[in-house]
Order: C-alpha cells, then structure tokens, then sequence
C-alpha cells in the first residue's frame, strides 16, 4: 500500500500480471529476439506504465494485430483487466525492412498491422482467431511468422552493432569509427532502425540496464545501482528514471523486489569486473579452500576461430561484456579500465591457437580475481564457456546476480556474431 501512494498508482507492466518469455526458433532469431506473453490481472483497471526498452514489437491483443512503436518515454496504455497479450519482439535493424517503413514514423505509436499495408494481415488474424487458448495462439503465432520469415530480407547488420553499443554504454560517437560512416549517417541509420537517434537509445538502454538491477541485484543501495546503471550519480538517475517512467528508482525497486539495503558490502560483478566482499583479501583468496563454482556457457551458430578472433580482442569486449561497459585502454601489456571500483588492470593470457581468453582482474586494493573464458568448437558453431566462483561471504541472491550478468553478456555476444 505504501509503494502505491509513492507511485499515485502506476504499476509497471511486470507487476499487473503473468508476463513470460520464450526463445523464437531458430528460423526466426534473425528477425525476432524474442517471443512474448502478458496475461493482466482481473480485478480493478490499474495505471500500466509500459517502459521504452529501444525495441519495436508486433502485438496480438483483442483478436488484431498491431505494431507497437518504439517509445521515448514511458506509455499508459488503456488494456482490459484479464486481457492476453501475444507478442514478437523485432530484433535490432529488423522491424523496419519487415514493416517496410522506418521505426522514425512510429515512435509513440500503437497501429494496426493491416494499416501499415502489411500483405496477408488479414488471413493471420483469422486464422489466430480460430485458436481455443493463449498457448494455442502462442505456437500458432511463432508458425505464422515462420512462414513470413521466408521471404523477409535480412536485418542490416549495423544495426546490431548500434544497438550493441548502447547496450554496453560505449559513446555514440565511436560508432563512427567502427562502422566508417559520418555523424549524418549514423542519426539517419538510428531514426530509420530504433525512431531515435544514438544517444536517445543508449539513454533508454541504460535506463534497462538499470532494470535488470533492480531485479538481480536485491542488496544493492541506490547509490550503487546507479554507478552500475552507468549514471552519473544518484542524482542523474533519480532525474533519467523518471524522466523515462514516471517512478523513482526507490519505487521501482520496490516493485520488482529489489528492495534497498543501506550499506550493502557488495557490488555486482558483471563480466570482467568482479564481484566480491570488500573485506576479501588477497590473503584471504589464497588460503581459501575451494569455492563452489558454476559454469556457463553459449552455443553461438558461428566457427569458433571467429568467435575467438572478436572476443579474444580487448579492444571489442565493451561491445558485449557490461562490466567493461567504459571502455578498455591499453597500459603496457596490460588494459585498464575505470568504474565505480576506480581503476581496473586487466591482465590477458597471450593470444593461443586453444580458444582460451582467460584474464586477471586487478583492482585498486589489490585483490586479483581470475576469470576462465574458453570458446570451443561444437559442430560448425561453438561454445563459449565462463567459470563463474562463489568468492566467501557471496548470499545465494548476489551468486544467481553475477549469473545473471554474465548470461546477459554471453548472449549479447552470440547476437553480435550471429547477425
């Protein structure tokens, strides 16, 4: 009740109902990132507030389909309690070549599909009408666009380059660089692909990662989740979030159980940065007895050789590994980097024909945490494989966090090199 007088009565969209993911198939992952459904509660109309993420999305609702523009700022959309929603969520650069129309003039906007002039609309819709449940209509769904997919053009890959970079929180500016185009390039490419330029995007995709910290990180002071968020301060966060949303990042927390905890003695890991109790020592890692340990791996449609040669260069890791979200500088024979812990030596093992990018963390105080990452052959494709230690002190909440990270920085690398 004290959260719902914080917030005047807006719920994010995960708290007004079952909302649950899946994987597309695998003939469809080039075009969608993922599969959707959103069940409301019955009961009382409550205020939703459906938060921008960067994405676009073909929705089911209320036996049409429509196209749910990318947003700037949160939206408040009228949904009847007890309604289902079934969606696919476009992947990066994908949305604009299947909807023949750029994502520029849909940002705010909900459509009909048939009004965007889309062929067959009609004959999707009956046939999803014809479907007794959810799950029926869901797999039945995923089949339609599967026999749509077959004759869409591929997603542009700059796309996910772009949006990787905002994901990682790297400068709009070093995509010029990267992708060998003019700033007038990369803002017509962004209006076209996401409805916005760069900066809005990695605006919006910070404002997600802060998010994903909220729900993963349940022992974290705000002050923490911001610099984890990649803001400024507390203050620029207090600002963004509800700027973006209309919620503080108190009430937020609170409603994705993520509840603040002052002076919390840890701070998240994420790839490459490390994760631990501050009181850890150097001395105390050394006399440890064996920690219990969790690997994690990724399959990655892609020969291994290639995955190594992009994954094996620090120079790339900002694009997909979040803990390096500022950057890597080259110091010697070493890299550094700079975060909320000050500066970060990273060591890597010499470049090896074995797959093996295993690297050393060292960070101000001292303390050195070494991290195993393998890539190795599987069929025509890979693995990629990180060994994941539970440091002493570590709650089961702040282990299944430092998981969660690296699968979200795993996957963001099988994006890039599946594009």
């Amino acid at each position: 009740m004290a959260s719902e007088k914080r917030n005047g009565g807006i719920f994010l969209a995960a708290r007004a109902g079952r909302y649950r993911e899946y994987a597309p198939p695998p003939v469809l992952r080039r075009h969608f990132s993922r599969l959707w459904s959103h069940s409301l509660h019955d009961g009382p109309t409550a205020t939703v507030a459906i938060v921008p993420d960067g994405y676009c999305d073909l929705l089911w609702i209320g036996g049409r389909l429509f196209v749910a523009g990318p947003d700037r700022t949160a939206a408040f959309p009228l949904i009847r309690p007890g309604t289902t929603v079934i969606s696919a969520r476009f992947a990066p650069g994908a949305a604009a070549p299947w909807l023949k129309t750029p994502l520029s003039a849909l940002v705010g906007c909900s459509v009909r599909l048939c009004d965007i002039g889309r062929k067959g609309t009609a004959d999707f819709e009956a046939r999803l009408e014809d479907c007794r449940d959810a799950a029926d209509a869901m797999a039945l769904f995923a089949r339609l666009l599967e026999e749509a997919a077959r004759e869409e053009e591929e997603p542009a890959p700059d796309a996910a380059v772009i949006f990787a970079a905002a994901e990682s929180g790297c400068s709009p500016s070093s995509l010029l660089h990267r992708l060998d185009i003019s700033e007038r390039q990369l803002r017509r490419r962004c209006h076209h692909h996401f409805g916005y330029g760069a900066k809005t995007l990695e605006r919006i995709r910070r404002f997600q990662r802060f998010l994903d910290l909220c729900r993963r990180a349940h022992a974290m002071p705000l002050a923490h989740l911001a610099l984890e968020a990649g803001f400024a301060d507390q203050a620029h966060m207090t600002r963004e979030v509800g700027e973006l949303s209309r919620l503080t990042p108190a009430v937020i927390c609170d409603q994705l159980n993520a509840r603040e905890l002052p002076g919390s003695p840890f701070c998240s890991r994420r790839l490459g940065s490390g994760c631990y109790p501050r009181s850890t020592t150097i001395k105390d890692l050394q006399a440890m007895s064996t920690m219990p340990a969790k690997i994690i791996h990724q399959s990655i449609e892609r020969d291994w050789r290639d995955v190594y040669d992009f994954a094996g260069k620090p120079e790339n890791m900002p694009l997909w590994a979040s803990g390096l979200a500022t950057g890597l500088e080259p110091n010697g024979a070493d890299w550094v980097a700079h975060g909320p812990l000050g500066t970060i030596k990273v060591s890597f093992v010499p470049a090896n024909e074995f797959g093996v990018i295993d690297h050393t963390v060292t960070i101000e105080s001292g303390l050195r945490v070494y991290n195993a990452l393998r890539i190795v052959p599987n069929g025509d494709g890979c693995e990629i494989m990180f060994t994941l230690l539970r440091l002493p002190g570590m709650t089961d909440a702040q282990f299944s966090a430092d998981a969660a990270h690296v699968e979200k920085d795993l996957a963001m690398l099988k994006a890039l090199m599946e594009r």
